[in-house]
C-alpha cells in the first residue's frame, strides 16, 4: 500500500500517517517471485520502481504517477485535502503486462498539458520492454484528462532495459531532449552455491 506522510510544522510531530481510505490511493507494488523470476537468477527483481508528481489536468494540485513492476501502474488525480481519485483507465492501453520501472513527465508537444514517459524493463521480449509514452489530451468539457499512447511516433520506444528517464533541452533549442538510463545485461549472476571462504 502507498503511503503519505504529511510535513508539520510542530516540533512534537513531524509526520502524519494517512491511510488509503482517507486518501483514495491504494497501490502495492508487490513483487511474487517463483521458481523461473526470483532474486537469485535475476539480480533487480527488487529494484522497484518511480514515482512521477505533476499537474495533469493544470489545476494547481499535483497529481501522482506510480510505476508498477508485476502489478498495473496507477494515475491519481490530486481532489485536494489529500484525497486522490485513479483514473489510471484514461491512459488507454496502460496494463500490467510490462515491468515499468521509471516515470519522467514532459510537455512534449508544447501544448501545455504535461505528458507520462514510463520506462520499462526486465522482459526477454523487447516488444514488452518498450518505453511507453501517453500524450496528455487535455480535458475536455469538464472531463479528466484522456492520454493517447505515441511513443513509437516520437521515435522514443526504447527497448534496451531502461531503468530511468529524464527530459531537458540538451542543446538549447526549445525543444525537450530525452536520456535515458538503460541496464545492460551481459549475463545473469552465477547463482551457484560456493564453499565459504574463511581464510
Amino acid at each position: 500500500m502507498l503511503t503519505l506522510v504529511i510535513i508539520s510544522c510542530n516540533h512534537s510531530q513531524r509526520f502524519r500517517f494517512l491511510n488509503s481510505g482517507k486518501t483514495g490511493i491504494d497501490f502495492e507494488n508487490k513483487i511474487i517471485e517463483t521458481d523461473s523470476l526470483n532474486a537469485a537468477n535475476n539480480e533487480y527483481i527488487f529494484n522497484g520502481a518511480g514515482v512521477g508528481i505533476g499537474d495533469l489536468n493544470n489545476d494547481g494540485l499535483p497529481d501522482i504517477i506510480l510505476a508498477g513492476n508485476q502489478v498495473s501502474s496507477r494515475v491519481c488525480l490530486n481532489l485536494g485535502n489529500f484525497k486522490f481519485k485513479d483514473i489510471t483507465t484514461n491512459l488507454k492501453g496502460l496494463t500490467n503486462d510490462q515491468w515499468y520501472s521509471g516515470v519522467a513527465l514532459v510537455d512534449i508537444n508544447s501544448d501545455r498539458w504535461p505528458d507520462v514517459y514510463l520506462t520499462s524493463t526486465n522482459n526477454k521480449d523487447p516488444q514488452k520492454r518498450k518505453n511507453r509514452l501517453w500524450v496528455n489530451n487535455g480535458c475536455k468539457n469538464g472531463m479528466d484528462p484522456t492520454f493517447t499512447e505515441m511513443a513509437e511516433k516520437y521515435g522514443i520506444a526504447d527497448t534496451g532495459y531502461s531503468v530511468a528517464a529524464a527530459f531537458f533541452d540538451y542543446d538549447r533549442d526549445g525543444y525537450p531532449d530525452l536520456y535515458v538510463l538503460n541496464n545492460t545485461l551481459n549475463r545473469r549472476m552465477d547463482a551457484m552455491y560456493r564453499p565459504k571462504v574463511n581464510d
